[in-house]
Formats: structure tokens, C-alpha cells, sequence
């Protein structure tokens, strides 16, 4: 009877220490203001990033940024935390789930089914993304979203002088708008694309065909 309680005991004893590896605890440091305490859990997440525990990484990058809501650090790797969930549970199942950077400093989650984003849902902070046009920070692309919605995507190319937002990826159609490299509407004439390449002819901003 005694040697079974005992299994019994250090069977439980075995169950809590598993539990406990489950989280790591986290610990703010009596003395310490809040943005050396932030400090040290965004580094502390950043070593979890860099292991592959994306869960306890989110957990110590979201109590950095609580402590202390201006550090950069915590809010990077929470970003890289989520993209790599998201490529993670992407290869799980039709539903693709992306995070991207815009110009505004807003991170969008996309949520696209069989990598469809006309019609994928976005969120801002998990609440539906406020209408309006978003540019990606790495200048490739831009979405204009209503009703929390993708209704239009534009690759953004870069032809020589020229700036065209494209709704097809590979060339761009009738009707495109075109920029100069400051960014105003550009003036009709004839562009060139490069050495022996095609001309693009532009009227009133809007490309009109190549040439």
C-alpha cells in the first residue's frame, strides 16, 4: 500500500512539474521601473523568438509593451511572433492568415481563403479594419478595404520614371494610374521603360497602352 502511494505522490509530482514547464513565469523585478522591467521581457521574448516559442514570446512581448507601450523592441517581435504563427497554422489549411506593415505604422491581419485577397477579411488590432486605402510599407502594394473587406488591390511598379499601380501583377492594363517619382499624377506623353524596352503611353495620368 505504501509503495503504490507513493508512485501515486511522485506521479503527481511529475504531473505539476510538467505543468510548470508549460509558461514561463513571468517576473517583474522589485526595484526596477517599469520601462527597465520592459527591457528585460522583450529581450527575454526575443530569445523565446529565436527558439521557436512563438506563444511565449507573444505572452512576455505583450507585457513588455504594457509596462512600457513606447517599446519598439517588444512591438517587433510581436510582429514576427505573429507572422510566424500565421505561416505556421497557413500550412495547416485552406485559410491563410498574413500580417502586413503599412506606411502608417498599422499592422493588418489578412485573413484569405485558398491565398484569395480580393474578398479576405482584415483586422486592426482583431476589430475590422476602418475603410479606406492602405499602402504597404515595403511599397508593393496597395488594398483599398470597405466593410472590412479587400475590394481592390494595386501592385505598385516601378518603371523607370514612372510609378504605375497596377490591378494585374505582371503588366499594366488601360486605365492604370500613373505617377511620377514625386508622386503627382503624371502628364501625358510617351515613356520610356528602359534600353530597347517598350514605351508606356499615358494620358491625362491613366495608362492608356504600351508602344
Amino acid at each position: 500500500m505504501g509503495v503504490v502511494c507513493f508512485s501515486i505522490a511522485v506521479n503527481c509530482i511529475n504531473c505539476n512539474c510538467n505543468k510548470k514547464k508549460l509558461f514561463a513565469n513571468i517576473q517583474i523585478v522589485d526595484g526596477l521601473n517599469n520601462e527597465q522591467n520592459s527591457k528585460i521581457l522583450s529581450d527575454k521574448a526575443q530569445e523565446f523568438f529565436a527558439d521557436n516559442k512563438y506563444s511565449e514570446s507573444i505572452r512576455f512581448s505583450e507585457k513588455a509593451i504594457e509596462l512600457s507601450p513606447e517599446n519598439e523592441k517588444a512591438k517587433e517581435v510581436l510582429k514576427k511572433c505573429k507572422v510566424a504563427l500565421a505561416d505556421i497554422n497557413n500550412a495547416r489549411g485552406a485559410t491563410q492568415t498574413v500580417f502586413r506593415e503599412m506606411t502608417n505604422g498599422k499592422l493588418l491581419k489578412i485573413i484569405s481563403k485558398h491565398n484569395q485577397l480580393i474578398g479576405a477579411n482584415v483586422f486592426i488590432d482583431d476589430f475590422p479594419a476602418p475603410d479606406g486605402v492602405y499602402d504597404y510599407k515595403s511599397g508593393t502594394d496597395r488594398l483599398v478595404i470597405e466593410n472590412g473587406e479587400i475590394i481592390i488591390r494595386y501592385f505598385i511598379r516601378h518603371y523607370k520614371n514612372l510609378i504605375v499601380h497596377q490591378k494585374e501583377e505582371q503588366l499594366p492594363t488601360e486605365g492604370d494610374d500613373v505617377y511620377n517619382n514625386q508622386g503627382e499624377s503624371a502628364p501625358s506623353g510617351e515613356y520610356k521603360t528602359g534600353f530597347m524596352a517598350a514605351k508606356l503611353v499615358v494620358e491625362n495620368g491613366k495608362f492608356i497602352k504600351l508602344k
